[in-house]
């Protein structure tokens, strides 16, 4: 064995144990979701050998083009995190999606920058790619997990553990929070309603782990609880013109793309004031606006029934390129 190549392993090591990154606390925890609830307990619908395949299509081509692009080296964890949101989110019957979902998440990381930076979410945003370009053969499998405690608590305990240790936890409660407030204004629901929507496995996944890529979230608290509290109003009102099996990953697409313009204002002041964060008041006022005219002129046209958490009401220029089936929930009730 090469001693120079342990001598130099051997710290790399003792450091990932003594003092693990963030990616890697994340990738522990969405890997056990993926391994042990996922493929060896059932609740998602993919095989090991498409597992394999994305994890190797990630890594390999977020090596090739860091060491190209970038210049360095290393074992690229954050797109071993990208390969397994993929892996959990994404369902689809023709294995060519997933195939193609990987490469578009980590071109995305290297393609689409601003000061070295990539703005997108790579995994949410191939997701989100997919499902619009081959709406009729890739979906997301919402209640995949189920609703029971057992399956929810797990996840629920090293969610909060990875936000908290993020510094992000803040950014969680804020979206929670604005998710609690626009359901309580502008949504009609029931219990079974919201244990549908929100606890879930994946709702809880996807929100915790969503607001933990550093790359795509604004590094100044106040803008990133504005951020947070952006994804959770366009949430709403993208369940009101698509397909709400990925309304999630659609609003974080959306608001991955204000904070294009929106970085570009930091640093900025108008009359003394921040202007950045003036711009980013404005703008999460105006989709509030926006959630509560789209609500209330519903609530007008039925004569005075609220838009529903759980009933599809897609515009069909828009949900005619979403599969529907796995979210006709109506006939559920």
């Amino acid at each position: 064995m090469n001693s120079k190549f342990v001598q130099d392993l051997l710290p790399k090591c003792r450091s990932l144990v003594e003092r693990p990154s963030l990616q890697l606390w994340q990738a522990l925890s969405i890997s056990a979701f993926l391994l042990i609830g996922g493929l060896w307990l059932g609740y998602v619908d993919i095989t090991w050998w498409q597992v394999v395949m994305v994890f190797a299509v990630v890594i390999g081509l977020d090596y090739f083009l860091r060491g190209y692009l970038d210049g360095k080296t290393g074992f690229p964890l954050s797109a071993l995190n990208s390969g397994i949101g993929i892996c959990l989110f994404l369902r689809t019957e023709w294995w060519m999606i997933l195939f193609f979902a990987a490469i578009v998440a980590i071109a995305s990381k290297y393609v689409l920058r601003i000061r070295d930076k990539h703005f997108f979410n790579p995994s949410y945003t191939a997701i989100f790619l997919m499902i619009v370009l081959f709406g009729n053969e890739a979906y997301v499998n919402h209640f995949q997990w189920g609703s029971d405690w057992y399956v929810l608590l797990p996840i629920l305990v090293m969610g909060l553990f990875v936000t908290y240790k993020a510094g992000l936890l803040d950014s969680v409660l804020v979206f929670w929070g604005t998710i609690l407030l626009c359901l309580g204004l502008v949504v009609d629901f029931t219990s079974e309603d919201f244990v549908w929507l929100f606890l879930t496995g994946s709702f809880l996944i996807m929100s915790l782990h969503g607001f933990t890529d550093p790359a795509t979230m604004p590094s100044v608290r106040k803008y990133r609880l504005l951020f947070a509290a952006q994804i959770a109003i366009l949430f709403f009102v993208c369940r009101q013109v698509i397909n709400e099996g990925y309304s999630f990953f659609a609003a974080y697409f959306l608001v991955n793309l204000f904070e294009v313009g929106l970085s570009q204002l930091e640093g900025k002041t108008w009359r003394g004031y921040d202007l950045r964060f003036l711009v980013q008041v404005v703008l999460t006022v105006f989709l509030a606006l926006l959630l509560l005219g789209m609500s209330y002129s519903f609530y007008l046209a039925t004569d005075g029934i609220w838009p529903e958490l759980l009933t599809n009401r897609c515009v069909k220029f828009i949900c005619q390129w979403g599969i529907t089936e796995a979210w006709e929930v109506d006939d559920v009730f």
